[in-house]
Protein backbone atom coordinates (compact mmCIF):
# COMPACT_ATOMS: atom_id res chain seq x y z
CA UNK A 1 0.00 0.00 0.00
CA UNK A 2 2.92 2.31 0.40
CA UNK A 3 4.11 4.78 3.00
CA UNK A 4 1.53 6.95 4.10
CA UNK A 5 2.96 9.37 6.03
CA UNK A 6 6.88 10.96 5.99
CA UNK A 7 8.76 14.10 6.27
CA UNK A 8 11.62 15.66 4.12
CA UNK A 9 13.35 18.89 4.32
CA UNK A 10 15.54 20.14 2.00
CA UNK A 11 17.57 23.72 2.14
CA UNK A 12 17.80 26.19 -0.44
CA UNK A 13 21.27 26.65 -1.41
CA UNK A 14 22.23 28.84 -4.28
CA UNK A 15 19.48 31.56 -6.25
CA UNK A 16 19.76 31.96 -9.87
CA UNK A 17 21.91 35.04 -9.35
CA UNK A 18 18.91 37.71 -8.21
CA UNK A 19 18.28 36.83 -5.10
CA UNK A 20 14.86 35.00 -5.68
CA UNK A 21 14.23 31.60 -5.54
CA UNK A 22 11.70 30.36 -8.35
CA UNK A 23 11.19 27.29 -7.15
CA UNK A 24 8.21 24.83 -5.79
CA UNK A 25 8.63 22.13 -2.80
CA UNK A 26 6.17 19.76 -2.19
CA UNK A 27 4.70 16.65 -3.21
CA UNK A 28 3.65 15.29 -6.69
CA UNK A 29 1.90 12.45 -8.63
CA UNK A 30 4.73 9.83 -10.46
CA UNK A 31 5.08 11.00 -13.55
CA UNK A 32 3.57 14.20 -13.53
CA UNK A 33 4.48 16.50 -16.49
CA UNK A 34 5.13 19.91 -15.58
CA UNK A 35 4.49 21.68 -18.27
CA UNK A 36 0.89 19.95 -19.00
CA UNK A 37 -0.38 20.69 -15.59
CA UNK A 38 1.16 23.64 -14.15
CA UNK A 39 -1.56 26.49 -14.37
CA UNK A 40 -3.00 24.21 -16.57
CA UNK A 41 -6.17 23.49 -14.68
CA UNK A 42 -4.34 19.71 -13.99
CA UNK A 43 -6.20 16.80 -12.09
CA UNK A 44 -4.49 17.71 -8.89
CA UNK A 45 -1.14 16.62 -9.72
CA UNK A 46 0.84 18.32 -6.72
CA UNK A 47 0.90 20.51 -4.17
CA UNK A 48 3.48 22.37 -3.16
CA UNK A 49 4.79 25.70 -1.42
CA UNK A 50 6.19 28.26 -3.57
CA UNK A 51 9.33 30.11 -2.83
CA UNK A 52 9.09 32.93 -4.48
CA UNK A 53 5.98 34.33 -2.84
CA UNK A 54 6.18 31.79 -0.03
CA UNK A 55 2.38 30.56 -0.78
CA UNK A 56 0.69 27.29 -1.73
CA UNK A 57 -0.11 25.73 -4.93
CA UNK A 58 -2.16 22.84 -6.15
CA UNK A 59 -1.23 21.49 -9.30
CA UNK A 60 -4.92 22.35 -10.72
CA UNK A 61 -4.35 26.04 -11.10
CA UNK A 62 -5.52 26.75 -7.61
CA UNK A 63 -2.91 29.30 -6.25
CA UNK A 64 -3.43 29.72 -2.54
CA UNK A 65 -3.59 33.08 -1.10
CA UNK A 66 -2.05 32.49 2.31
CA UNK A 67 1.72 33.97 1.17
CA UNK A 68 3.64 33.66 4.47
CA UNK A 69 7.06 35.98 2.18
CA UNK A 70 9.28 35.17 -0.20
CA UNK A 71 11.81 32.58 0.78
CA UNK A 72 15.86 32.82 0.63
CA UNK A 73 19.00 30.91 0.63
CA UNK A 74 19.16 29.16 3.87
CA UNK A 75 16.02 28.91 4.41
CA UNK A 76 14.98 25.17 5.19
CA UNK A 77 12.14 23.79 3.94
CA UNK A 78 9.88 20.90 5.32
CA UNK A 79 6.73 19.27 3.78
CA UNK A 80 5.30 16.63 6.43
CA UNK A 81 2.69 14.59 3.86
CA UNK A 82 0.14 12.45 5.88
CA UNK A 83 -2.42 10.70 3.88
CA UNK A 84 -3.95 8.78 6.74
CA UNK A 85 -7.58 8.98 6.81
CA UNK A 86 -8.84 10.74 9.96
CA UNK A 87 -12.03 11.35 11.51
CA UNK A 88 -13.61 14.96 9.96
CA UNK A 89 -11.14 15.57 6.45
CA UNK A 90 -11.56 13.70 3.48
CA UNK A 91 -8.22 12.24 2.45
CA UNK A 92 -4.75 13.19 3.97
CA UNK A 93 -2.90 16.28 4.37
CA UNK A 94 0.39 18.30 3.83
CA UNK A 95 1.92 20.96 5.94
CA UNK A 96 4.93 23.15 5.22
CA UNK A 97 7.39 24.08 7.61
CA UNK A 98 10.22 27.02 7.60
CA UNK A 99 13.21 26.84 9.19
CA UNK A 100 11.25 24.45 11.36
CA UNK A 101 8.35 26.47 12.13
CA UNK A 102 4.79 25.89 10.59
CA UNK A 103 4.54 28.63 7.42
CA UNK A 104 1.05 28.61 6.39
CA UNK A 105 -1.90 26.36 6.73
CA UNK A 106 -0.80 23.77 3.91
CA UNK A 107 -3.44 21.66 3.07
CA UNK A 108 -5.70 20.13 5.54
CA UNK A 109 -7.68 17.50 3.30
CA UNK A 110 -8.31 16.40 0.30
CA UNK A 111 -4.64 15.02 -0.40
CA UNK A 112 -4.83 11.35 -2.25
CA UNK A 113 -1.53 9.11 -2.88
CA UNK A 114 0.40 7.84 -4.52
CA UNK A 115 3.09 10.71 -4.22
CA UNK A 116 6.40 11.47 -4.54
CA UNK A 117 8.44 14.40 -2.95
CA UNK A 118 10.06 16.88 -5.32
CA UNK A 119 11.41 19.97 -6.19
CA UNK A 120 10.41 21.96 -9.29
CA UNK A 121 13.45 24.79 -10.10
CA UNK A 122 11.84 27.52 -12.85
CA UNK A 123 15.34 29.57 -13.33
CA UNK A 124 18.61 27.70 -13.99
CA UNK A 125 21.41 28.31 -11.69
CA UNK A 126 18.91 27.45 -8.50
CA UNK A 127 20.31 24.47 -6.13
CA UNK A 128 18.85 22.98 -3.08
CA UNK A 129 20.19 20.46 -0.82
CA UNK A 130 18.41 17.39 0.16
CA UNK A 131 18.64 16.98 4.29
CA UNK A 132 18.07 13.54 4.38
CA UNK A 133 18.62 13.69 8.57
CA UNK A 134 16.14 16.18 8.92
CA UNK A 135 13.45 15.44 12.01
CA UNK A 136 10.13 16.03 11.85
CA UNK A 137 9.41 18.91 13.97
CA UNK A 138 8.25 18.38 17.40
CA UNK A 139 4.96 18.40 18.09
CA UNK A 140 3.27 17.00 14.35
Amino acid sequence: DGVKTGYFEVELTQDSGDGLMFLDIGMFRPGLDRDETYGQGGQGDGWALIADIGGRFRYDGNRSVDHQGRLKVGDRVGVLVDLEEKEGRQGGSIQFFVNGAKFGSGFESGVTGPLVLGVKMAIKGQKVTLLPDAQRPAGF
